[in-house]
């Protein structure tokens, strides 16, 4: 019961945190990696001390993480678009150079 509410809490604000429950002083916030059909395929966290992270900074984090994440996978996303395919082996755009790789 007590996971169900937890599993639902973490749904409804879109993150999750543990408070002395891995390791007394602990405290950890983590978000969801969603595949392409939106189901968690992957969590990402970040952990620390609970005397330098305070319930008030755990949405905060918890956006940081999802941000980073948003442009990672934007970054992903980009990437497969500009493979293209030549004679010579694959060519991608990466940060405005071409890089040639053998296939």
């Amino acid at each position: 019961a007590l996971l169900d509410q937890h599993i639902r809490k973490a749904r409804e604000v879109g993150y999750a945190v543990i408070r002395n429950e891995l390791e007394q002083g602990l405290i950890a916030v983590a978000i969801p990696v969603l595949g392409a059909n939106g189901k968690a395929i992957a969590a990402l966290s970040v952990s620390g001390p609970a005397e330098r992270i305070t319930p008030g900074d755990e949405l905060h984090i918890a956006q940081l993480m999802r941000r980073e994440l948003n442009q990672v996978q934007g970054l992903n996303k980009k990437e497969r678009h500009d493979t293209r395919r030549n004679p010579k082996g694959n060519v991608r755009t990466h940060h405005g150079r071409q890089c040639t790789t053998r296939a």
